[in-house]
């Protein structure tokens, strides 16, 4: 979540001489979004939101991208094997590259996660998203889950497992799920992951960042009351 700061003007009094309200007289001064690295070569700037709503985090390149020039719209890009899967503001997941460009996926959601060639996401109309595996940028995508959305912020582990944030019981929680079988709850300390970043698994550490930009190290244990594997 991104928090906008406004300065306020203050109206110019009828003092003559220097003081703290003629600081607030001066040209209006530019601000803009801090870079956010994607990935290694990827820089974007968040784009300013309109007011009063809740709409996508929406991310504009600072340099070119493949075949994208600077400037363009995207909501994530990493690089996978070489080439560019760039997730853009219609939900549409594309991969870029010499060849040119393809259409992989629709009702796409960012955060993307990426390990070894293979990649994991989650799609599906709002609220109810749930996770897909991509094994390779020229395989199909693999739906990993059904009846966990509201699920969020997955981050692939070795051999394709996948841990992921979901409320499907009410409130948020952490799963694992493994290609071909049922997801397995997780113990959690209450903190979930919730940054523009994707969070990374290396098959035990889930690291993360929460909203606040805190960042957490959690050691994942299949919660005590559910056996690995069973549906819940």
């Amino acid at each position: 979540m991104f928090s906008l700061l406004a300065a306020c003007a203050a109206e110019p009094t009828e003092h003559s001489g220097h003081s703290a309200s003629s600081a607030l007289e001066a040209p209006d001064s530019v601000t803009t979004s801090p870079i956010l690295a994607l990935d290694v070569g990827i820089d974007a700037r968040v784009k300013d939101a309109p007011p009063n709503g809740d709409p996508d985090r929406v991310l504009e390149l600072t340099a070119p991208l493949v075949d994208l020039p600077a400037g363009s719209e995207v909501l994530d890009a990493r690089w996978v094997e070489g080439r560019a899967l760039v997730l853009h503001p219609d939900h549409s997941l594309w991969v870029h590259g010499p060849e040119g460009r393809r259409r992989i996926d629709d009702l796409a959601e960012a955060p993307l996660s990426v390990r070894d060639g293979a990649v994991t996401y989650v799609r599906g109309e709002m609220p109810f998203f749930e996770v897909v595996l991509l094994p390779n940028l020229d395989s199909e995508p693999q739906q990993l889950t059904d009846g966990y959305g509201p699920a969020w912020n997955p981050a692939l582990g070795p051999d394709h497992q996948v841990v992921f944030a979901s409320s499907r019981e009410g409130q948020p929680g952490l799963y694992r799920v493994r290609p071909g079988q049922a997801p397995e709850r997780l113990e959690n300390e209450g903190t979930f992951p919730s940054s523009v970043h994707a969070p990374v698994f290396d098959g035990t550490t889930l690291r993360f960042e929460d909203e606040l930009g805190a960042e957490h190290a959690l050691t994942l244990r299949v919660a005590a009351n559910d056996a690995p594997g069973v549906l819940r």
